[in-house]
C-alpha cells in the first residue's frame, strides 16, 4: 500500500474511499504516524468532530510541533464549541512560527478580540518579511480592514481591502486572469467609488461614537445614514440544528465572531447577495430564549428562498430592527409572531410590491 494513493482520493475528494484506505493501513499495522493525520482530516470532512480530534491528538503525540496537526485540531475544536482550548492551539501555532497567517486568521474567525493590539503589533511586523507570499499578505490585508472596521476608520478599510483584492489577484494571476477575475476593470472602481462616499462622510465629521451609540440602541437606520452605506457582517454559513425548518421557516445559521456584533439582541430586516442574486429577508440575532438556548447566533431567513448555501460566505446588510428578543410560551406564539415580523419587514423593505 503507498500512502500517496490515500492522499490522492483526499485531494479528488473521495473521502469514503480514503477512509477505508487508511484504515486498512492501520489493520496492516504499518507505522506511519501520518495515518492519524489523514484519519482526522477525513472524519472532520465527515463532521464527525469527536473522531477527528481523538485522531489529531494521536498523530500530535508523534509529532507535537506539526502546525498542519495543530492548526486542523483547533478547526476540530472549534466546530465543537470549544473555543478556549481552539484559541490556545492557535496562539501555539503562533508561538511556534510567527509566519503562520493562517493561525491569526483562525483566531479571527472565533472572535477579532482575540487578535489583540500584541497580535496585530506583530503582524505589522511580519507583512514587511519578503518570506511571506501574495496570498498570505491578502490576509493579512483583510484581517487589517476587519480592524479598521471595528474602529469605525472607513478609509483604513476600504484601503486594506482594497490591497487585500490585489494581492488574493496577483498570488495567482494567471487563473484569475482566466477566471475573468477582472480586478483593474471592476473591483478597482468599487472600491474607489467606496472611498469618495467616505470621504463625504468624513468632510461632514460625523462623530464614529454616534454610529457606534445608534448600532447600540439598534436605531439601524440612523447609524445607516450616517455610515452612508447599509451595517453589515458576513460570514460563513454554517449548519445549525435545523429547528427553523422543523416549524417550517428554515433559515441559514452565519458563522461570525458574535463578540464583535455591537446591535443588541433582534429581529431585522436584512438585504443579502447570493451568487450574483439579490435576496430579502429577517435576521435572528440572540439566544433563542424560547428554546432556552444560551449561546448567541446570527441566523437569516430569505424570502422564497430554500437552496443549499453550507459553506458560502455571506453578508447581511441591514435596514431596520423590527423588535427586540423576546420569549414566547410555545411553538405555536412564536411562529405567529415570526408571521408578522416577516410581514413588518416585507413592508420595510418594499418586497413585493
Amino acid at each position: 500500500m503507498n500512502i500517496l494513493e490515500g492522499q490522492k482520493l483526499i485531494k479528488n475528494k473521495e473521502y469514503a474511499k480514503a477512509l477505508t484506505y487508511f484504515l486498512n493501513f492501520k489493520k496492516k499495522n504499518i507505522k506511519n504516524t501520518s495515518i492519524n493525520f489523514y484519519l482526522g482530516l477525513i472524519y472532520f470532512e465527515f463532521n464527525k468532530f469527536t473522531k477527528s480530534i481523538f485522531y489529531y491528538n494521536k498523530f500530535l503525540k508523534k509529532e507535537p510541533k506539526s502546525e498542519a496537526g495543530l492548526l486542523n485540531l483547533a478547526i476540530a475544536k472549534q466546530a465543537i464549541g470549544e473555543l478556549v482550548s481552539a484559541k490556545e492551539l492557535f496562539l501555539k501555532i503562533i508561538n511556534i512560527n510567527k509566519l503562520n497567517v493562517r493561525a491569526y486568521y483562525g483566531l479571527y474567525l472565533l472572535d477579532i478580540n482575540f487578535l489583540n493590539d500584541d497580535l496585530f503589533k506583530r503582524l505589522y511586523e511580519i507583512y514587511k518579511d519578503n518570506r511571506l507570499n501574495l496570498y498570505q499578505k491578502g490576509i493579512i490585508d483583510f484581517l487589517f480592514s476587519k480592524k479598521a472596521k471595528k474602529d469605525i476608520e472607513n478609509l483604513k478599510e476600504i484601503e486594506y481591502l482594497k490591497k487585500s483584492h490585489k494581492n488574493f489577484y496577483n498570488s495567482n494571476k494567471a487563473y484569475n486572469l482566466s477566471a475573468q477575475f477582472y480586478y483593474n476593470k471592476v473591483i478597482s472602481k468599487f472600491f474607489d467609488k467606496l472611498k469618495i462616499d467616505v470621504k463625504e462622510k468624513n468632510n461632514n465629521k460625523i462623530s464614529s461614537s454616534k454610529i457606534r451609540e445608534n448600532l447600540n440602541l439598534g436605531n439601524i437606520e440612523l447609524a445607516n445614514k450616517d455610515l452612508k452605506r447599509k451595517f453589515s457582517i458576513s460570514g460563513k454559513v454554517i449548519k445549525g440544528d435545523q429547528r427553523g425548518r422543523s416549524i417550517g421557516i428554515p433559515t441559514a445559521n452565519i458563522e461570525y465572531p458574535l463578540n464583535t456584533i455591537i446591535i443588541p439582541y433582534g429581529v431585522y430586516a436584512v438585504e443579502t447577495t447570493i451568487d450574483g442574486n439579490t435576496y430579502f429577508g429577517i435576521v435572528n440575532f440572540g439566544i433563542r430564549p424560547t428554546f432556552n438556548k444560551e449561546k448567541p447566533i446570527v441566523e437569516a431567513y430569505l424570502f422564497d428562498f430554500d437552496n443549499n448555501i453550507y459553506d458560502k460566505n455571506i453578508e447581511l446588510f441591514f435596514y431596520k430592527q423590527i423588535r427586540q428578543e423576546k420569549k414566547f410560551n410555545g411553538i405555536k406564539e412564536l411562529l405567529n409572531q415570526i408571521n408578522l415580523d416577516i410581514a413588518e419587514a416585507k413592508k420595510i423593505l418594499n418586497y413585493g410590491n
